[in-house]
């Protein structure tokens, strides 16, 4: 099983007697785990304009200082593209009049390629069963594993001092 990337391609193609920038982008998962999120979970979005129209969430990458007004003009473009996983697993192309639009656009599919990285593990865990024990807690079962051992050490030790 290989590591999930995002296969990026530029170039510049020939539209109707014109150059154009144009990029593809393209998820690569593992290929169980692709027709898994193809089959059941298409359709969901990984990025929608009107979602990002104030701005990405807290956390994310912050875009250079180059690329944020091309970034915040793609945003408010009609041709911005919606993103959803079967897109990105297939490979997306946009089309655009500007290398800054392509920028733009590249930052956002670095940003559904992170989604799409955080849903597939979700995906991955279904028909499984694991314990959450809450935010910096530790892992009660390991936890008394640990603290019995450790009292059956230390009854053990002190038996022996009171034997000697």
């Amino acid at each position: 099983m290989s590591a999930p990337r995002l296969l990026i391609r530029k170039a510049m193609m020939d539209v109707g007697g014109k150059p154009k920038p144009v990029i593809q982008v393209q998820a690569i998962f593992d290929p169980a785990l692709m027709a898994r999120l193809n089959d059941h979970f298409g359709a969901e979005i990984l990025f929608k304009r009107a979602v990002y129209a104030q701005g990405f969430p807290e956390g994310s990458p912050v875009p250079t200082p180059g690329m944020a007004p091309a970034l915040g003009a793609f945003l408010k473009n009609d041709a911005c593209p919606e993103v959803t996983v079967k897109s990105l697993l297939a490979g997306q192309k946009v089309q655009t009049n500007s290398m800054w639009d392509i920028v733009a656009f590249e930052y956002i599919a670095k940003r559904c390629f992170d989604n799409l990285c955080e849903f597939a593990a979700g995906v991955a865990e279904l028909g499984t069963e694991k314990h959450y024990f809450g935010p910096n807690t530790t892992d009660f079962v390991a936890f008394n594993a640990d603290t019995a051992a450790e009292a059956r050490a230390l009854a053990l030790a002190a038996a022996t001092e009171a034997a000697a």
